[in-house]
């Protein structure tokens, strides 16, 4: 078996060449659970994986919401309904919550399952058929998108 030169993983040597190891790694991030989330919880990626994203993330515990090169200190993150000019959810993002990597920016906030602010999102997702979500920094839209809750209406069925 002959070792890529750049390929520095003994299971991917003469396999893979770097761009294909990159492209599989990637793959495996967006398709396999997150190993810090528990079973059975659900997840909704609003966006591309590979670019400006937010995923809701719903479990017993914790409603997260992550976003990917979207959001910096002072944006308004806010979590709407079908097509509700209202949002059912808001924060203006602090440096608690954001911070950078090599992908570039990554926020995150976690509202306790039995917190008010989940539940009050948890409730508008069962009766909602879409969930929006949008970042905006100094008045200019950074991100806005929809994602079906066909997905969310299946699992709380346990289907």
């Amino acid at each position: 078996m002959t070792r890529h030169p750049r390929s520095r993983h003994p299971a991917l040597a003469g396999r893979l060449g770097p761009v294909q190891a990159v492209a599989t790694l990637a793959w495996l991030a967006f398709t396999v659970p997150a190993s810090a989330e528990p079973p059975g919880t659900l997840r909704l990626v609003a966006g591309e994986p590979s670019g400006r994203h937010a995923v809701i993330a719903v479990g017993r515990e914790a409603v997260t919401i992550e976003t990917r090169r979207a959001g910096v200190v002072g944006s308004v993150l806010a979590v709407a309904v079908d097509r509700q000019r209202r949002p059912i959810f808001t924060q203006i993002l602090t440096d608690r919550d954001c911070g950078f990597d090599n992908e570039g920016s990554r926020c995150l906030i976690t509202l306790p399952a039995r917190g008010g602010a989940a539940r009050k999102i948890l409730s508008a997702f069962r009766r909602a058929r879409e969930g929006r979500i949008a970042v905006t920094n100094a008045g200019s839209m950074q991100m806005d998108e929809t994602v079906s809750l066909a997905s969310f209406h299946r699992s709380r069925r346990g289907t």
